[in-house]
């Protein structure tokens, strides 16, 4: 009964930016792996590793955004600023 529970809370955990950069990691180390490509070996590693650790933390685009994106409402009000004019 444990093996089923965790099992189902590992594929409640699966979303589609991560089954999408899982399947492009993995196509790049498997063709890498044919070709015996060292750098594309890496970067389909770097790829595998990246998509799980930002699939935990949810960043990276494609969970909320890309890119930080400013609020246009202030939050606080703040304290008006005097100028003096200097001449």
């Amino acid at each position: 009964m444990y093996k089923i529970n965790s099992m189902i809370r590992f594929l409640q955990k699966l979303d589609l930016t991560l089954i999408f950069r899982l399947l492009m990691g993995g196509s790049l180390a498997v063709v890498a792996y044919q070709t015996n490509d060292y750098m594309a070996g890496t970067f389909g590693l770097f790829m595998i590793v990246y998509s799980i650790y930002a699939a935990k933390y949810k960043i990276g685009c494609g969970y909320s955004s890309c890119g930080y994106t400013p609020s246009k409402v202030t939050k606080t009000k703040g304290e008006e600023i005097d100028f003096t004019e200097i001449k």
